[in-house]
């Protein structure tokens, strides 16, 4: 009977550890599971912030490309009148000769061909000190209907767009120059 009785207590005690070694186990998986649980949440969380980042990036591009279009066609529409108008044209021929320019002037792009766009800002940036001058002094140009001059002042480009410019000017010439080397008849 005394060995039947310590075996039933071996048992006892045996079904004693095996309940703490599950409760142990239990906390085990329940700690795994809440640590599970958490990547989960930060995963979802970094999810949501990379959307939201990506979101960030493509408003600031579409932005920054609005930006550039916006300041390319007062550009255009900039050396368009100039080239249109006589009275801008002779003025801006006059200060392009005091200020050593000679007789070049500006030119439009055609806007399917990239080497004509990036001729069109060098130029343009050739006559910035001479177009920010014909903006300043709009009223000393005789003879030139208010509507062009209302005009012309509504195409001020700000000093961010005279920024735009020199970076797409800096861009542009890359391919100008990949694009005359492909050009030639003759390869070096």
């Amino acid at each position: 009977m005394c060995f039947e009785e310590d075996e039933q207590d071996d048992r006892l005690e045996e079904n004693d550890n095996n309940k703490n070694v599950d409760n142990d186990d239990n906390d085990d998986v329940d700690d795994d599971l809440s640590d599970i649980g958490e990547e989960i949440e930060e995963s979802i969380q970094q999810d949501e912030d990379d959307q939201s980042y990506q979101a960030y990036i493509d408003e600031l591009t579409s932005d920054c490309l609005l930006s550039i279009q916006t300041t390319i066609e007062k550009t255009r529409s900039i050396v368009k009148m100039c080239r249109s108008v006589s009275m801008i044209t002779s003025y801006m021929k006059k200060m392009a000769k005091t200020d050593g320019l000679g007789s070049i002037f500006l030119s439009i792009d055609f806007r399917i061909t990239w080497n004509t766009t990036y001729k069109m800002i060098t130029r343009f940036l050739r006559f910035k000190r001479i177009i920010s001058h014909l903006f300043y002094n709009i009223d000393e140009i005789e003879g030139l209907a208010q509507s062009k001059k209302e005009k012309l002042l509504g195409l001020r480009l700000t000093i961010e767009e005279w920024s735009i410019l020199e970076k797409l000017e800096t861009i542009l010439l890359r391919f100008y120059e990949a694009t005359v080397l492909i050009s030639k008849r003759r390869y070096t």
